[in-house]
């Protein structure tokens, strides 16, 4: 009897295995956390372990509307944001996993407000997915590995910036990261770049990745300022 995935073509069978790979480990950290609430019998502690679910389950939805995003766009849901608020709640909803990697985590984040026009649901799926590329880059041999997340803005434009040393791709490679599912790691869907190109294109900014010397890879979000009446 043949198996029913002979039939797959080798994309879909990539895709549909990343998308798998992406999915099952915020899920598996929401098995988890869950069965520590139901035996757990300190209400703070409970509300510790209520709170990763949450921020798991937001992860597991944002992950699927941002992949629904790259597969048929719709109109981004626009509001007002500060963009140093979305950077310090992605980066919050990571600090664990670095901390238990042993991932160094370099904070420049400035207190008064760089005011952008976005769609948060967006946006944060969005970063988790470049942090996670990250984090894949990190994972391999990085003597001592870090993590870098700035955020600036001048007078038209405010930037985010997501910067690793793990082993970055050699320059002449880095437009071949910009193409649906192409991946630099065994497993994973090989859309995260492609998918952030489309939501900042729909947010009405930019994404530009650079090679950081001597290793590593630095990717450079820009919005426009949002402008008063």
């Amino acid at each position: 009897m043949s198996d029913p995935s002979d039939e797959l073509s080798a994309d879909v069978r990539s895709f549909l295995l990343g998308f798998a790979h992406d999915i099952s480990n915020p899920l598996t950290t929401l098995l988890g956390y869950s069965q520590l609430l139901q035996r757990s019998t300190s209400l703070e502690q409970s509300k510790t372990y209520a709170e990763t679910v949450l921020s798991q389950a937001k992860r597991c939805q944002g992950s699927i509307r941002a992949l629904q995003f790259f597969l048929a766009p719709v109109v981004p849901q626009m509001q007002s944001l500060n963009l140093c608020d979305v950077a310090r709640v992605s980066l919050n909803t990571n600090r664990s996993y670095c901390d238990a990697h042993g991932i160094a985590v370099v904070e420049a984040i400035p207190e008064q407000a760089i005011a952008i026009e976005g769609d948060n649901g967006l946006l944060q799926p969005a970063l988790d997915m470049l942090q996670k590329n990250a984090f894949a880059a990190l994972s391999v041999d990085v003597e001592r590995p870090c993590l870098t997340l700035r955020v600036r803005g001048d007078e038209r434009w405010a930037y985010l910036v997501i910067e690793d040393n793990g082993p970055g791709p050699e320059v002449e490679k880095l437009e071949t990261l910009y193409s649906p599912l192409y991946t630099t790691r065994g497993s994973g869907l090989g859309l995260g770049i492609p998918t952030v190109r489309s939501i900042m294109q729909a947010l009405g900014g930019t994404i530009t990745l650079d090679s950081v010397s001597p290793t590593g890879l630095r990717v450079q979000l820009k919005f426009p300022l949002m402008t008063t009446a």
